[in-house]
């Protein structure tokens, strides 16, 4: 059995109200006609008497109406309060559609949320990335720095190193000279206490005629040391040493 639904039936139901008092107006009309009809052909008392019969029926046609029509209006207005109810509630036959508010992510949901988490991390790692490149670009400008401050220390050393080796030159030179004039009886004794160091800087700035001279007077312990210390020196200077580096003789003490 195929169901009607409530709209339906109520709206079924207003017309067939409508209708009702048509219809009984129609049937007190056709009887007051009637009515008429009858008292016109009948004669005399009869007459009267189906005039007040009329009259009746049309009076009590009239009532009926009014009466019908009070009870069609409010026929009508129930009929729309229950119109009106019925349709605040949902409709026999649907169904009705309940979000749940646990119901689980579709694919489309979950692959977005995959998109954002990923695209959070990526983020996280750029930020990582870039912080790790400013730490490693102003740990290359400290060491481009240090460097500088090196390579300048270098240079002021080696200008100071340079500075000491033309005043030791000079002083040699000095001493050379003064050695030079002495006899070289009085040379050759102070040549036996010298510093080997030093006795090897002035004999090799000396004149070799004049260094013969003095090696004769010194003692043999001093013109043996003295001859080592030049041959040692001539070796190094061959491998490319410096006079500084060679082994000290025992019971000799470095120059002040």
């Amino acid at each position: 059995m195929k169901k009607i639904p409530v709209k339906r039936i109520a709206s079924m139901a207003t017309r067939e109200v409508r209708v009702l008092p048509v219809l009984v107006a129609a049937a007190a009309a056709l009887l007051l006609l009637k009515g008429v009809q009858i008292a016109v052909d009948a004669p005399g008392a009869i007459s009267g008497a189906r005039m007040a019969l009329a009259q009746q029926a049309e009076t009590g046609a009239a009532d009926a109406a009014a009466s019908s029509g009070e009870d069609s209006a409010k026929t009508e207005a129930e009929a729309a309060a229950q119109m009106a109810g019925e349709t605040g509630k949902p409709a026999a036959g649907k169904e009705e559609v309940i979000v749940e508010a646990d119901a689980p992510p579709t694919a489309e949901e979950a692959i977005n949320s995959r998109l954002a988490d990923r695209r959070k991390d990526l983020d996280k790692l750029e930020d990582d990335l870039k912080m790790r490149e400013n730490l490693l670009r102003a740990a290359e400008l400290r060491i481009e720095q240090r460097l500088a401050e090196l390579k300048s220390l270098e240079e002021r050393i080696n200008a100071t190193l340079k500075q000491r080796e033309e005043q030791e030159a000079e002083r040699f030179k000095n001493l050379v000279t003064m050695y030079q004039a002495m006899k070289p009886k009085d040379a050759a004794a102070v040549f036996d206490r010298l510093d080997t160091q030093v006795l090897v800087e002035v004999a090799s700035g000396m004149d070799p005629r004049t260094m013969a001279e003095i090696v004769s007077k010194m003692t043999p312990e001093g013109a043996e040391r003295l001859t080592i210390a030049l041959m040692n020196r001539a070796a190094q200077q061959e491998q490319g040493l410096k006079v500084q580096d060679l082994p000290q003789i025992v019971g000799t003490q470095p120059a002040s």
